[in-house]
């Protein structure tokens, strides 16, 4: 929540308000600091629309409820096509894209993995106060599913009744029932995005000194330009590691 927070101060919240509506939400978002908080309502549909933007790459389009209409001798009478506009830069697209299996992987969503669905994925819990909604959105290549819990009033559905729990295994099987015949394609990386071994502690590239390392990835030009600053003395991490980081993070992924 901080880090939304901060986030939101630093760009302003009318912003966030016209990325949210280029994303595909229609709702009206009021101006203040803590939209970063939830303080806007929005549907089920709006939100799911929004995030299909993000697995398509940054092309949005609007839902569509009825494909066709045909007639008994197969004479189409109506038909409704998607429209797509690029609303997104490909690579900001991608860091999200990447911010979000980080949270399949490591964070709430995580539980997707250990109810068996193994697909390149990104996703979403929400919990609103008192646990009384509880969502998931999340999405593939392929497919995106958001699912929403909760009461035709608003009441609690009990303690620790949070999106994790309570929305997120009913996505998973929506997932595992789509992919039961085939395999999920990693999300595409458009150019120049590059990757870097950095510090979590710092945030600054990886010596060989720092304990605590993940890989990331940065729009070029946007890398860390020093070496991190706590953890000084030492080299910098090479092609090398990130080669075993990514082999530790496979053999994490079986081990789940």
């Amino acid at each position: 929540n901080i880090a939304a927070i901060r986030l939101l101060m630093a760009l302003g919240p009318m912003s966030a308000i016209n990325y949210a509506h280029r994303l595909g939400i229609k709702s009206d978002l009021a101006n203040v600091y803590a939209l970063a908080l939830g303080v806007s309502e929005v549907s089920l549909i709006e939100l799911t629309n929004a995030y299909t933007t993000i697995a398509a790459g940054g092309m949005r389009g609007e839902a569509i409820f009825v494909q066709r209409v045909v007639d008994r001798e197969g004479r189409i009478l109506e038909e409704n096509t998607v429209f797509r506009e690029e609303v997104l830069d490909p690579q900001v697209n991608y860091m999200i894209t990447s911010l979000l299996e980080s949270v399949m992987n490591e964070g709430y969503g995580r539980n997707a993995r250990l109810f068996g669905f193994r697909e390149p994925a990104a996703g979403k819990t929400g919990t609103t106060d008192e646990c009384t909604d509880a969502w998931f959105i999340g999405f593939t290549t392929e497919l995106a599913v958001g699912v929403w819990s909760g009461f035709d009033r608003k009441q609690t559905m009990g303690n620790r009744m949070t999106g994790a729990r309570v929305s997120l295994p009913t996505w998973t099987e929506v997932m595992k029932a789509h992919y039961r015949d085939h395999q999920g394609q990693p999300f595409p990386e458009p150019a120049s995005i590059s990757h870097r071994v950095i510090c979590t502690e710092s945030g600054l590239s990886a010596t060989g000194n720092c304990t605590k390392i993940r890989r990331e990835v940065f729009i070029e030009g946007t890398e860390p330009r020093r070496n991190c600053d706590r953890h000084s003395h030492g080299t910098l991490h090479s092609d090398d590691d990130l080669n075993e980081y990514d082999a530790l993070d496979r053999q994490i992924m079986e081990d789940q």
